[in-house]
Parts: structure tokens; sequence; C-alpha cells
């Protein structure tokens, strides 16, 4: 249980605390630490960023020791690029080069490149702002603002890539352009700076893929950023089983590409009960039910799951009520569709 404390109105927990005295820092801190301590890592950072946002204009000091302390998650804001800054040393490598014939100027809301094109240059911002977009059901969602230091278009380094995104100037904005091969022969000198280019896009990645969700990607772009982080990719070939009858499902999973066969185990028959496709989520029935269920899933064609740990998915319904709601109801409508489907196999086994 959550620790309580006796206040003049009664027995109170640190979490109705934090709702009564919102602009208090030393009790986002504790619950922050009382939530880490539970592995709600997520909530945990929540509250911790609550507290640096006002400790860095009442005392910069004390935000600092909690960068410090617990990472830079926690000085995180919606504004802020998800994106390492230091790629300007690449710049020393384009001396050997013709620095006019690799520059590239962008005026104010100029497209550099859209999502769906092939992928043949990598950028490196040396002024100005990019703002970083995908779309979902036809509209365009936020996925990074990125400034002077940092790197676009890494989808170039991919055999055949295909911009994952589509990229705009928010102001005027200068970059240079890299060839696949010339980044490649510049991150020979600078080794350090190839592992944080692959951490990164890496990042990105999973940052665009939970973003082609249309549920993921009415949440915050921060709020995604640090889901991101906690998640990882299992394939599965077509015709492997993801999971068995009364198997627990280890973990939330979004399907980023292929389709899911779904059948139904009773004691008497295996009932087919549909698909599900790129953007459908496994793992409903546990995080909603806490039971194993006789849900069977296996992999039509080659499937790529994006996994999430359970608590992080129940640390995101706790910041959003509209994503809690959104979750009952998915999971209300795939219980819904397999109990229709079982029903009318009964009824056409009776005639």
């Amino acid at each position: 249980m959550e620790g309580t404390f006796i206040t003049k109105t009664g027995a109170t927990s640190l979490k109705e605390l934090c709702a009564l005295h919102p602009n208090d820092p030393t009790l986002h801190i504790g619950y922050g630490k009382q939530l880490m301590a539970k592995g709600r890592e997520l909530a945990a950072i929540t509250s911790l960023r609550n507290a640096y946002q006002i400790l860095v204009k009442e005392n910069p000091a004390e935000a600092q020791q909690l960068v410090e302390e617990y990472g830079e998650e926690v000085a995180l804001d919606s504004m802020k690029p998800m994106a390492s800054k230091g790629y300007l040393a690449l710049q020393d490598f384009y001396g050997r080069f013709s620095q006019k014939r690799h520059k590239v100027k962008l005026p104010e809301s100029t497209v550099l490149f859209r999502q769906g094109e092939l992928a043949d240059s990598v950028y490196l911002v040396l002024e100005g702002e990019l703002a970083v977009t995908t779309e979902v059901n036809g509209k365009p969602v936020l996925l990074n603002y990125l400034y002077e230091g940092c790197l676009v278009g890494e989808g170039a380094m991919l055999e055949q890539g295909i911009r994952s995104a589509t990229v705009v100037s928010s102001s005027e904005t200068l970059l240079m352009r890299f060839s696949p091969e010339d980044l490649e022969k510049a991150f020979g000198d600078y080794p350090e700076l190839h592992l944080e280019f692959s951490k990164e896009s890496l990042l990105r990645r999973r940052m665009a893929i939970l973003s082609s969700s249309e549920l993921f990607s009415r949440l915050p772009m921060d709020l995604r950023f640090l889901i991101a982080k906690r998640t990882w990719n299992v394939s599965y070939k077509a015709g492997e089983t993801i999971k068995e009858a009364r198997d627990y499902m280890p973990h939330m999973a979004l399907i980023s590409s292929g389709v899911v066969h779904l059948y139904e185990e009773t004691s008497d028959a295996r009932i087919y009960c549909g698909r599900l496709k790129a953007g459908a989520m496994l793992g409903l029935h546990k995080l909603m039910r806490y039971e194993a269920s006789s849900l069977i899933y296996e992999a039509e064609s080659h499937c790529e799951l994006e996994c999430i740990d359970f608590t992080v998915i129940e640390d995101v319904m706790n910041i959003s009520p509209w994503f809690h709601q959104e979750i009952k109801t998915m999971e209300r409508n795939l219980s819904d569709q397999i109990t229709r489907t079982i029903m009318l196999q009964g009824m056409q086994t009776d005639l």
C-alpha cells in the first residue's frame, strides 16, 4: 500500500498530498521515490518531472541534482528534443570537402523530405529547427523537434531505406548533407558518435512505430518517448504460435507489421475468431482481467511485435484517463467479438 500521512483532514496518501499541494517539489520527489521502489518506473519519472519543473525555476541546483540522480528523462518536456545534440564534431570531417556543395539552406516551413520517399542522405542541423511528423489515418502526428547538433534522416543508412517521417523546417534552417558512405567514413573518426547514432536510430524507429498506432499517437509526444524507451522488438515466422491457450501473455504487444490469427480453445474444439492487423494490441485480457485466457495467437505471416511491460501500460492508464478508457473499450470489443463467434459456431453446429 502507498505510504499514508496524518493531516488535519485525516489519513492522506502521498499521491493525494501531491494533488493537494501540486507546487511542493518535496512531495513529488517523495512520491517518485516511492513509485520507483515499487518498480513503477514510468509513473515515478512523471512525478519526478513535476518536481523538476518546479525546481528549475526556484532552485536550479536542486533541479540539476534530480537529473544527476535519475537521468535526463526527468528534465524532458514536450518541446525538448529527444535526440543527441553532440554531432557538431562531424563538421570537422567535412573540412576535406567543399563546404558549399554539402550545405542545404531551408526557408521557414519548407519540407526537407516526405514520409515514403527514398532515403539517400543524412543531414546535420547547423542552425535552426526542424519538426519531424508522421501520418496516422491522414492526420499529422508530431514525433520530434530537432535543433542545432542533431542528425536527421537516419533511414538512409538502411539498405533501400524509405523515409519513415516527414521533416519540415520550423524556422530558417541550415543543414549539412552526408551521403551514407560519407557518414560511415566520418564515424570512423568518431566511433563514440557512431554508437550514439545506433542507439538513437533504434529509439526513433520505436517512437515511429508507436506513433503510427492510432492508440498511442494521441498521447503527448514526451509520454510516447518515455514508452518507446521501454519497448523491445520480437519477431515471429509465419505459422509460429505467439501464445498458447491458457498461457499468460508475458507482456503487452503492439503489432507493428504482419497479421495475427485468433483462436479460442474450448473443451471440444478450436474455434477461429478472426485476425488482428498492424496497430492492434495483444495481451488485453491479461491486463484487464489478471488471468490467463484460452485464446491462441498465431502468426499468419512474418510478424513484428513491439513489446511493452504491463506496468508501463498500467502507468499510462493512470496518467491518461482517455488512454485508460480506450484500453477498456478495446478489451471489451475483442471479448464481444470472440463471444459472438463462439455463439455463431454453436448455432451452426446445432443446425
